[in-house]
């Protein structure tokens, strides 16, 4: 139940956007593979929205400024890389991610109207909870034209355990 709980409000701290400064240089470790535990969707497009497989990928870079994440176009069946700023979380342990892409060539519509570019949110809180990473995300997929229109999927995922500093 507690990790439930944690999730929970680091979920309602990332759609409300709270997060910390950019990392500049201790940037926090927050890549591993996630294992998605929870999705819920909201809003209804005329277009199909990305999504996320039963795993999410965190890839850090060797600086751990920015990660990187595959999200899944349903349609075409390919992946799509979106990458993230890495934040170090104002108080505690662990990091969140924000990042932004806008993908034309793969946007595409259920009806007969031409495709419109897809935008793409993709936030994130990684916490250290019961010697495990968990994750708390985020990801908006968005069409501006002919008119707005936004499908939003919150999730969760349990990821790698972590190994104790040593002290």
């Amino acid at each position: 139940m507690r990790f439930r709980a944690s999730v929970l409000v680091s979920a309602a701290l990332v759609l409300i956007g709270c997060k910390g400064e950019l990392c500049e240089g201790d940037c926090p470790d927050i890549a591993g593979l996630y294992q998605i535990q929870v999705v819920s969707v909201t809003g209804a497009c005329g277009f199909s929205s990305l999504t996320l497989g039963p795993s999410l990928d965190l890839a850090q870079s060797a600086d751990g400024r920015r990660v990187f994440a595959e999200v899944i176009d349903p349609t075409n069946d390919l992946r799509l890389l979106v990458a993230a700023n890495v934040s170090n979380l104002e108080e505690g342990e662990g990091g969140s991610f924000s990042g932004f892409s806008q993908f034309a060539s793969t946007a595409r519509a259920k009806s007969d109207t031409p495709p419109q570019p897809l935008q793409v949110l993709l936030t994130g809180t990684v916490v250290e909870s019961d010697g495990r990473l968990q994750l708390s995300g985020f990801l908006s997929t968005r069409q501006l034209q002919p008119e707005f229109c936004s499908v939003d999927l919150v999730f969760t995922g349990l990821g790698p355990f972590v190994t104790p500093a040593a002290e």
